[in-house]
């Protein structure tokens, strides 16, 4: 009975179900509609009004978690091995000994003995020690002429001194020459007294030191500087004598003053100097001090200098003089052809010390009118070319031109009587002074044959 019960329901369902799905198919198959319109429809939209509180969005926020972070401990091997270094090839035909001392002695016809001796010694970064010892001389005579015996020697030590940043230089030198006024027949002059022998003997003492300190810094913005102490000592035989003391003084420092230039050095360098001369005559007194503010920098191939300097002379009178100084070089063919010139000037004594040392037989004593002047170079012009024509051979051309005062000239002097003319062997010098200019042109020309041989000939016309 259960079973039949739920087979009639089931039954009863389906048939209901078809019976509303017919009658729904018969409606939609006979349904019939009339849409009647009206009037039209005009669609508007509301007025906007303002929204007076500003939109915003809020910010988002986040929570950070908390991390914990946990090293893996562990060690990893590692095998270092060092690559074979290539042993240094060392050729012993290429080692060059050094030698502290040097030495040259000889011995010349007509007794004229040679000494020349060097020692140079120190540690390198440390110090540097040198020391010469020079000595030469003649005893020769000739026949029926006055006796003609000189020397020349000189002793000399110096020391430098090396810091990381600096360079001391100490030196000290003597030196003594001799010789004899000479050059005449006595017989030639029977109505004249010759001065006897120890009359004839002329020499000069000369004792100098100086103290010099150097920067030597790798870095061109830093500022370099040189300053140096000197002085010496210097008389004769017969009452002459010249006292100096000079010091000199170079500060540059290098500017990046525009991007076009490689270097500039802006600089200044300058000095003070003192002259005390003393004859049977007379005595003198001279101060000379100079600055010299200089530009100097460098473009390409171009490079030029620039020097103001300005000197101001204490002697009989006072004196200030200008000079500007200007150098330029132009490397046309790097290595071959550099063209140079410039403009240049300079105030510097005649002193006793140079003039003894080109003719030792210049004799100031006893002659009222001779004054160690200064010489007043006003203005130096010069231009040239130099360069190598070949690797080996290089050159140098040059033209000069110069406009001076007080310049010294030797003239032969006959002082035996006493008087400004005197008769007898003009065999002394005194000096004369003049204005003028003089016109130079030089050439030279270099060979380089090796490393151990130089070969230089040149030539000048004034």
């Amino acid at each position: 009975m259960p079973y039949f019960r739920q087979t009639f329901t089931g039954l009863f369902v389906f048939l209901l179900v078809q019976t509303v799905f017919a009658q729904q198919q018969n409606l939609d198959r006979d349904h019939n509609e009339q849409v009647t319109i009206i009037g039209s429809f005009d669609p508007t939209i509301n007025q906007a009004y303002k929204i007076n509180v500003k939109p915003e969005q809020k910010p988002l926020s986040f929570t950070k978690p908390d991390f914990t972070f946990r090293s893996m401990e562990s060690n990893v091997k590692t095998e270092i091995k060092a690559s074979q270094v290539k042993p240094l090839t060392i050729r012993g035909d290429k080692r060059v000994k050094v030698y502290n001392n040097y030495l040259k002695a000889g011995f010349g016809s007509q007794l004229s003995p040679l000494l020349d001796f060097y020692h140079s010694s120190g540690k390198v970064g440390s110090y540097r020690f040198n020391t010469v010892v020079r000595s030469f001389s003649s005893f020769a005579n000739i026949a029926g002429y006055s006796p003609s015996p000189y020397s020349n020697n000189k002793v000399a030590v110096d020391f430098e001194k090396y810091s990381k940043y600096h360079t001391l230089d100490l030196g000290l030198e003597y030196g003594l020459n001799t010789n004899r006024y000479y050059g005449f027949k006595p017989d030639d002059f029977p109505l004249v007294t010759i001065p006897d022998d120890e009359d004839l003997k002329q020499n000069f003492n000369l004792i100098r030191a100086n103290i010099g300190v150097k920067s030597k810094y790798k870095n061109r913005n830093k500022l370099h500087h040189a300053v140096n102490l000197s002085g010496y000592y210097y008389f004769d035989r017969h009452g002459a004598s010249e006292t100096n003391a000079s010091l000199d003084f170079d500060f540059h420092k290098g500017f990046d003053l525009t991007d076009v230039l490689d270097y500039q050095n802006l600089g200044l360098e300058g000095e003070a100097t003192y002259f005390g001369n003393k004859d049977s005559v007379r005595s003198t007194t001279d101060f000379l001090m100079t600055a010299s503010p200089y530009f100097k920098a460098k473009y390409g191939i171009l490079a030029f200098g620039v020097t103001l300097r300005f000197s101001y002379l204490n002697a009989d009178a006072s004196s200030f003089h200008f000079y500007p100084v200007i150098d330029l070089s132009v490397a046309a063919i790097p290595e071959a052809l550099v063209l140079y010139a410039g403009l240049d000037g300079n105030i510097q004594k005649n002193s006793y010390l140079d003039l003894t040392t080109e003719n030792s037989y210049f004799t100031p004593y006893g002659i009222p009118d001779t004054n160690l002047r200064w010489q007043n170079s006003k203005i130096i012009a010069f231009g040239g070319l130099r360069g190598n024509i070949v690797k080996k051979l290089g050159y140098n051309v040059e033209v000069r031109w110069s406009k001076f005062e007080d310049m010294a000239f030797f003239v032969n002097s006959a002082r035996y009587y006493g008087n400004l003319v005197g008769y007898g062997p003009a065999n002394k010098f005194t000096i004369l002074y003049d204005d003028g200019s003089r016109l130079t042109v030089k050439g030279e020309l270099s060979y380089a044959v090796d490393s151990y041989l130089n070969v230089w000939a040149g030539g000048e016309y004034n």
